[in-house]
């Protein structure tokens, strides 16, 4: 079954300008998480998720710059085709995010309602029914909000990619009509008549 791609980004905004605006997106998403995971390594330095967050983010955002300084300069198939893939994979490692996100809230639970009773403890006089509530309301938050965030990126993915099939398709379309212009006919006819004139003139 072939995929079908939008022909618009948000139904509105024509391709190249919504690949622009989502690059844009993206660079920014990388660039403020990069710079606060930064700051999380210096404040603490032993912290390895901080480092991975920030290799992450920091990628993400060499790949949109690539992908703005394409879609700017270089508007060729091949490299638009070379970013789509990029996008891909950033798409992928966040979607990995989220998962991992998710299932580290259903793991520490126990630890989480620890934590939870302990501050509320002299608070409430029902503090274990509070923090319970307060549980299921975050992991629930997190599903829909990752949930949603995964369908913007693969979304966001389809638009970069339909943009490249539709630069290839009208680099397909130039090379036929330059190639058809090479063979009209009244090239062949100068071309007999010159054939023609060579056989008059030859003793």
């Amino acid at each position: 079954m072939k995929l079908i791609l939008p022909q618009t980004c948000c139904g509105c905004i024509k391709l190249r300008a919504g690949v622009i605006i989502i690059s844009t997106l993206f660079l920014i998403y990388g660039l403020y998480y990069t710079f606060f995971g930064s700051l999380a390594i210096a404040n603490n330095p032993s912290d390895g998720i901080s480092y991975i967050y920030t290799i992450i983010f920091g990628s993400i955002s060499l790949g949109t710059i690539y992908g703005l300084v394409v879609t700017w300069c270089s508007n060729t198939s091949r490299n638009l085709k070379i970013y789509s893939v990029i996008v891909n994979i950033i798409v992928t490692i966040l979607i990995a995010k989220y998962l991992a996100e998710i299932i580290y809230i259903i793991v520490n639970r126990q630890s989480y309602l620890d934590d939870c009773i302990t501050s509320w403890v002299n608070k409430s006089s029902d503090p274990k029914d509070l923090c319970v509530n307060s549980y299921n309301i975050t992991l629930v938050t997190e599903i829909i909000g990752d949930l949603i965030e995964t369908i913007i990126l693969i979304y966001f993915a389809m638009v970069i990619a339909s943009y490249a099939v539709s630069r290839k398709e009208k680099e397909m379309s130039k090379s036929e009509n330059n190639g058809n212009g090479e063979n009209r006919p009244e090239n062949n006819e100068n071309n007999s008549s010159d054939k023609e004139y060579v056989k008059k003139i030859d003793p």
